[in-house]
């Protein structure tokens, strides 16, 4: 080490092109290997002020102990790993998405978002998870639909699973697979008619609105938020209404999501919702602005949710679940 200058430039800079320029320029994220270069390059400028006691296997022995010794000096390697893994006393986003499990037929619970295997990890059967060799049966079951050749790309692969509000699965980026919780989640009935007096509006929200060009004049259009149910029985349920002359409805579904996020999540478990419509329109463009109502039931009555904004749907993002507190409350309504 102390009679080859190129070679410890070369090592220097292999370092600086993989953690500076392949990871992006994320300097924060190195914090660790920032440490074990400036003692490399320390005991290198001692070296060459003091050979004789500083000989290179010398600073590459120093180097070593100091590296270990400010990076992972703390680490106990005889600690317990159990408070690690085990789940806090209270977590209401652990039991939300626990009793959503528990409510669905299915057994399992599908969250919006890529958790990789944390939800398997702590006990709740999850569609959510990272496989190193999917089970290409359950997938197909799942999407009977699709072409082989896209779902030999999508499913046979190491994959992280990630449920999203999207028409049909697809590729997010190497090792990410955005999926339609429908065949997973618990069912929700939706109505749709062509009239309808305006109910008042309650409580609920609507996140997304998204429409796909699925030809032929025809539209896909995927609606997910949320509304005030509480627990799931089988008065709850949607109902959609198009404006005349905007179109036509011809296929609607609905599926329950859990929502950890809004308040009184523990009661709300399932009260988000993903709403799947088919919509035929006259001149074939997009569903007109405005045209589309959805509605919230249940054995109380009948309300309105706010009025969705359609847009023509983007490449779906990985997106890792923000923890409570992160965002600003969403309003209580109760």
């Amino acid at each position: 080490m102390g009679g080859a200058p190129h070679a410890r430039a070369a090592v220097l800079g292999a370092w600086a092109v993989s953690k500076v320029g392949l990871a992006g320029g994320h300097l924060e994220r190195h914090q660790l290997d920032w440490r074990v270069v400036l003692i490399l390059l320390v005991l290198i400028g001692l070296g060459r002020l003091a050979p004789r006691v500083l000989k290179p296997r010398r600073v590459v022995l120093g180097a070593l102990l100091l590296a270990t010794l400010l990076t992972f000096g703390r680490f106990n390697p005889i600690q317990p790993a159990g408070p690690i893994f085990a789940p806090p006393p209270a977590a209401p986003v652990v039991d939300t998405l626990r009793a959503y499990a528990k409510a669905n037929p299915k057994g399992s619970v599908v969250a919006l978002g890529e958790y990789a295997a944390i939800l398997n990890g702590l006990g709740i059967a999850s569609v959510n998870h990272t496989l190193l060799r999917p089970e290409l049966a359950f997938f197909h079951d799942a999407y009977p639909a699709m072409d082989a050749a896209a779902f030999n790309t999508l499913f046979n692969r190491y994959e992280h699973v990630m449920p999203d509000l999207v028409w049909a699965p697809t590729l997010v980026q190497g090792d990410v697979v955005a999926i339609p919780p429908d065949p997973f989640a618990i069912p929700l009935p939706v109505d749709f008619a062509a009239v309808l007096a305006p109910p008042p509006p309650g409580s609920g929200k609507i996140d997304q609105a998204e429409a796909t060009a699925l030809g032929a004049g025809r539209w896909g259009v995927i609606v997910g938020g949320w509304a005030g149910w509480r627990g799931v029985s089988p008065d709850q349920r949607l109902l959609v209404v198009l404006a005349p002359g905007a179109g036509r409805i011809v296929r609607a579904t609905a599926f329950r999501l859990p929502r950890p996020d809004i308040p009184h999540s523990t009661e709300r478990y399932a009260a988000g919702f993903g709403l799947r419509l088919e919509i035929e329109t006259p001149d074939g463009a997009g569903p007109a602005a405005g045209a589309l109502r959805v509605f919230a039931r249940d054995a109380q009555g009948t309300w309105s949710l706010p009025q969705p904004v359609i847009k023509l749907a983007k490449s779906p993002r990985v997106v890792w679940p923000l923890p409570p507190g992160a965002t600003p409350p969403l309003q209580p309504t109760d």
